[in-house]
């Protein structure tokens, strides 16, 4: 029977661990599956939110351009180039416009500098130039066109007298008035669309004139104005034929009136100037390489059709160094706008604009690196690509190393519970068997125990019922053997039956006021014969000053007994045994000591004290006669005195039992409880270097 118990055992352990890492498996995967699933969740949102802001922000830009390519439509209906220019440089935010004409492509603004205005032309200021350059008359025209400045209907003809006259003084050395004229023409010139991009002539003109009059603070002033004009005006107006126009004035003054020379405030306006010059070189230098793609785009749209009314194309190219996107529309029959926008500046505008942070960031092709992309955004955004931002990244990989630690984390709590689960069914099942050995043993002890006394009891039963001894002492003898072994019997049952009451918490103990001295003395009387008949060296000594406790006589007597007990059948050769009762140190207690010199315990022996039906394994114990019930008893009077008790032993060297008892509050009645109701954590079971059988 017991090979099959241990396999039902190992089976049902083999069963259990497969369960459990079934489990585990289980739980892992579900764990691995959940966590896989969250990153996919989150990079599908990632790839929404991208994806909704590209439609977005490609819907956006085709909605302005079509705004803007509607306008240039309307002003060349109206104007044709002029009115185009004049439309373009009221639009700084769009660095260049390129038109189509017949021969090729125009960029727009205009530069003043290749591209004068178309002077207003009449009868009066055709007779005008008649008189000043065919009839040598310079006075007779300023007259003849000072007239027409004041008297003439048309706008255009007015201003375009003004200039012409101002010219003149020019021309006869009248520089102050000249300067004058040309600054007074400035307002209404730059208010005619047609006209405005004469401004910049004329406040050349008006420089010059400042000059040759030896006006140099004037000059200074005119220049810093109009260099101020110029980086104010749209970056594509001026190219850099314009600068270096403005260039030659600030060297023709500086020439004639060095800084070094001037004035401190003059000096503070040289440096302004020069910063000016210095902006308006870098403005004029990018607004001319972006004009280059004048050529590349009849190479690039040499084989384009042309774009139908209202379809906007885009063209991906460069411009120098610079990538640009080119935006075509036709604006009328022949004629398509192209509106020129550095990538990144595009890109810039429409995807970093918006106040809240971004979980993506847009980088050229050339740009992705090591980056995962997300959306591409094709021509309008010159091919860019959306990509998760850094941060985004490190969040990233912080939750995975988070979800990976979680994975861990489970599987290591699941492994070790079901570790745990597997450690305390093994436990379970070695104190299932070692109870069930113990159990074994008792009642082989126990019946034992029990044979010796019962044969002997049947065999002087049957001798005295034969008739077979006639000696009446003989006769007396034998019968008070059968009533020692008798009583023997019935102690040993008792035992028993009192243990069991113990262990079923049904063993009552009544707690009165209790003279410890006085159960000890009297479990004393019982053992001090058989001590002094098998030779043994026995002392007790009671302390005359012991307090009264809360306790049950009866149960502390049984307590010294099986320890007296204990230190008889294990005294060995030394047959030494000594009892002392006295107070604790303080008052709060009483200590009972019994101290032997036999065979001792060892430290594994120790730790299972007070164990039910545990007995050693050392042939010295195993000779002896015994239940293995004796200290287990100790233990469950100690605890239901709330007491506690220490044994230190060593082998061959005998052992010292030290129990403790604690005066407590002695009850006005008699009270009674249940010995393993009674604080049972009180009890405290020696740890140190001693052994108990």
């Amino acid at each position: 029977m017991i090979p099959l118990r241990l396999s039902a055992e190992r089976l049902l352990v083999i069963a259990a661990a497969a369960i459990s890492i079934t489990l585990t498996a289980i739980t892992v995967s579900a764990v691995l599956r959940q966590s896989e699933t969250l990153s996919e969740r989150e990079s599908a949102a990632l790839r929404d939110s991208a994806t909704r802001a590209a439609q977005e922000r490609v819907t956006e830009l085709r909605a302005t351009l079509n705004r803007l390519f509607a306008q240039a439509a309307g002003a060349w209906a109206e104007l044709g180039v002029d009115a185009l220019d004049a439309w373009s440089a009221r639009h700084p935010d769009w660095p260049l416009f390129l038109l189509e004409t017949g021969d090729g492509w125009t960029a727009l603004p205009l530069s003043p500098a290749g591209n004068p205005p178309a002077w207003r032309t009449s009868d009066e200021l055709l007779a005008a130039a008649e008189i000043e350059f065919a009839e040598q008359d310079p006075a007779a025209a300023l007259e003849r066109l000072e007239r027409l400045a004041e008297r003439s209907a048309d706008r255009g003809v007015r201003i375009s007298a003004m200039v012409a006259a101002a010219s003149v003084r020019k021309k006869l050395r009248q520089p102050q008035a000249a300067a004058r004229a040309f600054r007074d023409v400035l307002p209404q010139l730059e208010q005619e669309p047609a006209l405005a991009r004469g401004a910049f002539a004329v406040k050349l003109a008006m420089v010059e004139c400042w000059l040759a009059a030896r006006e140099y603070a004037l000059a200074r002033e005119a220049l810093l104005e109009m260099l101020r004009a110029v980086n104010s005006a749209h970056p594509g107006r001026h190219g850099q034929a314009d600068v270096a126009m403005m260039r030659s004035r600030v060297t023709w003054l500086r020439a004639r009136s060095p800084s070094v020379l001037a004035t401190p405030a003059e000096r503070e306006i040289d440096e302004r100037t020069d910063r000016e010059l210095q902006w308006a070189d870098a403005r004029a230098a990018r607004r001319d390489q972006l004009s280059e793609l004048e050529e590349e785009m009849r190479r690039l749209l040499a084989k384009r059709t042309q774009p139908s009314e209202g379809v906007i194309s885009f063209v991906n190219t460069r411009a120098g160094d610079i990538p640009v996107i080119l935006a075509l529309r036709a604006i009328g029959p022949d004629r398509r706008l192209a509106v020129v926008m550095p990538t990144q500046e595009l890109i810039e505008r429409y995807w970093y604009s918006a106040r809240r942070t971004q979980p993506w960031r847009v980088v050229m092709p050339e740009q992705v690196g090591g980056s995962e992309m997300i959306v591409a955004l094709g021509e309008p955004f010159g091919g860019a690509l959306v990509v998760p931002t850094l941060e985004t990244l490190q969040r990233s990989a912080e939750q995975s190393s988070q979800r990976l630690v979680l994975l861990l984390a489970i599987t290591v709590a699941a492994a070790g519970g079901w570790g745990i689960v597997l450690w305390m069914l093994s436990r379970s099942l070695a104190r299932q068997r070692e109870l069930a050995a113990l159990q074994r043993r008792f009642v082989a002890d126990v019946s034992h125990e029990l044979k010796t006394p019962l044969a002997l009891i049947r065999l002087l039963t049957e001798t005295l019922a034969d008739g077979r001894v006639s000696d009446p002492q003989r006769v007396s003898q034998y019968l008070g053997t059968i009533g020692r072994e008798s009583e023997r019997l019935t102690n040993l049952l008792d035992t028993i039956l009192d243990f069991s009451r113990m262990e079923s918490g049904r063993r009552s103990y009544v707690l009165r006021a209790c003279d410890v001295g006085g159960a000890v003395r009297a479990a004393w009387a019982l053992f001090e014969p058989r001590f002094a008949a098998d030779g043994f060296t026995a002392e007790l000594h009671v302390a005359d000053d012991l307090p009264m406790i809360a306790g049950d006589a009866e149960a502390l007597q049984q307590l010294v007994v099986n320890l007296l007990q204990n230190a008889y059948r294990y005294a060995g050769d030394a047959r030494y045994v000594r009892v002392d009762v006295q107070r604790e140190r303080g008052g709060g207690a009483v200590v009972i000591m019994v101290q032997d010199r036999g065979i001792g315990m060892s430290k594994a022996q120790l730790r299972r004290i007070g164990d039910s039906f545990y007995r050693a394994e050392d042939a010295r114990v195993r000779s002896t006669r015994g239940a293995g019930l004796g200290l287990a008893i100790v233990r469950h009077v100690v605890a239901a005195h709330r007491g506690r008790m220490d044994v230190i032993s060593r082998p061959g060297r005998g052992s010292t039992f030290t129990v403790t008892l604690p005066v407590g509050r002695i009850p006005d009645e008699s009270a009674s409880a249940a010995g393993d109701d009674l604080a049972p954590e009180a009890a405290r079971l020696p740890n140190g270097d001693g052994r108990a059988p």
